[in-house]
């Protein structure tokens, strides 16, 4: 995972956590416009295709608590102080120019289930921002910035694989409810299916935690 390394980030700080969200970007890709040795991610039998990712960055403040150097390698503990994490969702509908409306509308359903997943991501990801602070995280490597910045990889790659399972966990299984619900409700709106789809997404979890 990214993550932002300034050994001048040891001054002690109160533990906080910021998170700075950016827009999430769609965009239209059609297959008969690829680029130059470019692939069509559709299948045979497929007319499109939405595709997503959550970008996750940290930064962080810190506190080097102990460090020693051994031979030719530097070892360190950090303490995370503060962290800050930017968030990002660009999403890209892959489509057939030739694509019937059915299908066009079916994919900015699943448009619409990223851009409700992700206007929760901001609670997610300070579940899994909290898991670091005020925590110590082992580091090493052939120079102190190095072996700081081992460690703090560590912290940023607890924090986004958090938020990374969460988010892909809600998104795949509201997609496939919603998939299943549009398979089997042809006459019902697409809209009404998605938000269908979250009720039952949260009825399972709901029973699950149980």
């Amino acid at each position: 995972m990214p993550v932002v390394v300034c050994l001048a980030g040891c001054v002690s700080k109160p533990a906080e956590i910021a998170v700075q969200m950016l827009p999430m970007k769609v965009e239209t890709r059609f297959i008969e416009k690829l680029k130059p040795g470019e692939k069509s991610p559709l299948s045979a039998d497929q007319e499109a295709l939405t595709d997503w990712q959550f970008g996750c960055k940290t930064a962080f403040d810190f506190e080097i608590v102990e460090k020693s150097e051994l031979a030719d390698e530097f070892l360190v503990n950090v303490k995370i102080k503060k962290a800050t994490i930017s968030l990002d969702a660009p999403v890209t509908i892959w489509i057939s120019s030739k694509a019937s409306e059915d299908t066009k509308v079916h994919e900015d359903a699943h448009v619409l289930i990223c851009r409700r997943v992700y206007s929760e991501a901001e609670q997610t990801v300070l579940s899994g921002a909290r898991r670091v602070i005020k925590k110590e995280f082992q580091g090493g490597g052939p120079t102190l910035e190095a072996a700081v910045k081992d460690g703090l990889s560590r912290a940023s790659e607890e924090i986004c694989r958090y938020y990374h399972m969460a988010m892909v966990e809600k998104i795949n299984r509201v997609s496939e409810i919603f998939d299943t619900l549009d398979h089997d409700n042809p006459d019902k709106k697409d809209s009404e299916l998605v938000e269908l789809a979250f009720q039952k997404y949260r009825l399972i979890k709901g029973n699950k935690s149980e």
